[in-house]
């Protein structure tokens, strides 16, 4: 079996990962040539093809780099590896995708995910952050061995065999200028054979430890990056289901594009400090609609109250059951029948209302949940900060501001701010009382020198308290 392999290396800073990455090819029992994608000559052995240039002036076109080598020697490999130079492919690595590969689907690529290692010698999957997640109607058994799909299609690197090349040739989506979309240009160099080239992406979720590469600069602990114990109960979760075929889920659409932004709901949020504050410290028993990861919930919690969440998912409940949090199914009138006769001091929906058609409808259908001295809380993104219009200036401010909102069926979202929320809670029969902003560090001083009376922009997310009216 031959193999080419492309690293893409720029500038001195990776150069010892670069140079472990080559040792660790040089050592594979198969035939590997090695090329590096450089914008400079540089030494790395005489085994190793050195390849200068920049597809553009952007530095971060380099990667793209490995497209014309690898057409110009699509005939002359069974195997091709792109990689940037800090991930680490070994050849147990490429052995398990080549035994994979025999069994999916010719449409699937078998895919990785990427880990980093913490002090304490623990692992945390840097590839799970944000509103990425585990698509729980994807799982299928092949075997012995079980799939899933997960929406982060960036690992950094690729393997294809021969005829999957090919097909992403000949798909028109491989061979492109270097471009950025729902990736940036680093990132889309490494996923264009998932998103553009007719391929999905899937991990093999019962063998994950053979599809799981370290990201060898440890460089995002403690800013993105999950705890691969949580991350192993979501995993056996989905293996469960596949046997069970129990419903799982979603308990709303969470994707959504608003003028080419993406706006999808978080399913690994931070600690939401308004919310925080408008819990009222006295309330025993909390509803959160709409619960993630819930770092929120777990530290309500902690404080002492009791919370029941109506999950996003069955597999994003893993995280949450593990804080102590009580779940129940991921589904409004499943939910609504197991909750039947509870009340609540604090009903909570979670970031949730700018993903449901009828915002107005399912608070009022949440009201019989609540207690009679109870208050609703609903925390938002807030779509009028200043943070989401630097966004827009990058895509094309003038039609979002001067243009109608579109339909919710076409964007999968409602734009929200505090007077939107307002507005909603209003019409389904609340009176707003509080709303407290969240504010990124830049702006704390803008908002201390306004008396927080500039916080309605500068906050980039936020929470409204209301009381039912009489």
């Amino acid at each position: 079996m031959r193999i080419l392999v492309a690293i893409a290396n720029y500038g001195t800073k990776n150069r010892l990962y670069a140079e472990q990455l080559i040792d660790n090819f040089r050592s594979f029992e198969s035939d590997v040539d090695i090329v590096v994608l450089s914008e400079a000559a540089k030494d790395f052995g005489s085994d190793v093809e050195v390849r200068v240039g920049l597809p553009t002036s952007n530095p971060w076109s380099l990667p793209f780099a490995h497209r014309p080598l690898f057409v110009e020697r699509q005939d002359d490999y069974d195997v091709f590896i792109y990689t940037e130079d800090d991930t680490e492919i070994l050849e147990h690595h490429v052995e398990s995708f080549l035994d994979v590969t025999r069994q999916l689907p010719e449409q699937m690529l078998a895919g990785f995910i990427r880990y980093e290692i913490g002090p304490d010698g623990k692992s945390y999957y840097s590839t799970v952050h944000a509103h990425y997640h585990w698509d729980v109607g994807t799982v299928f058994r092949i075997g012995e061995r079980v799939f899933s799909r997960y929406t982060n299609d960036h690992s950094a690197c690729f393997v294809l065999t021969r005829q999957q090349l090919a097909r992403c040739i000949e798909s028109g989506g491989f061979v492109v200028e270097p471009h950025e979309g729902a990736y940036d240009m680093l990132c889309s160099a490494a996923t264009d054979p998932y998103t553009r080239c007719g391929f999905t992406k899937v991990l093999c979720i019962s063998h994950i430890a053979d599809f799981s590469l370290h990201h060898l600069p440890d460089v995002y602990l403690g800013r993105i990056g999950i705890d691969r114990e949580e991350i192993d109960r979501q995993i056996a979760k989905l293996v469960e289901i596949e046997s069970t075929k129990e419903s799982c889920g979603p308990l709303v659409e969470t994707s959504a594009t608003l003028d080419g932004l993406v706006l999808d709901k978080l399913y690994f949020d931070e600690l939401q400090p308004a919310v925080l504050e408008l819990a009222p410290p006295e309330a025993k028993r909390i509803l959160s609609v709409g619960c993630e990861r819930g770092l929120t919930e777990g530290e309500l919690v902690i404080r002492g109250h009791q919370v029941t969440a109506v999950p996003v998912d069955c597999v994003i409940a893993e995280s949450a059951r593990m804080r102590g949090i009580n779940t129940t199914s991921p589904d409004f009138e499943a939910a609504a029948n197991e909750l039947a006769g509870q009340r609540f001091e604090v009903v909570w929906f979670n970031d949730l209302l700018s993903y449901v058609d009828d915002p107005v409808a399912l608070l009022r259908a949440h009201r019989r949940f609540l207690s009679d001295d109870g208050v609703v809380l609903v925390s938002f993104n807030n779509h009028r900060s200043v943070q989401m219009l630097k966004h827009r200036l990058e895509h094309d401010a003038l039609s979002y501001f001067l243009g109608p909102d579109p339909p919710f069926e076409e964007s999968g979202i409602h734009r929200t701010d505090a007077r939107v929320v307002r507005s909603w809670l209003q019409s389904a029969g609340f009176r707003p009382t509080s709303t407290r902003f969240e504010i990124d560090v830049p702006y704390e001083r803008l908002s201390k020198l306004s008396l927080g009376k500039g916080d309605s922009v500068l906050g980039y997310r936020g929470a409204v308290r209301a009381l039912p009216k009489p």
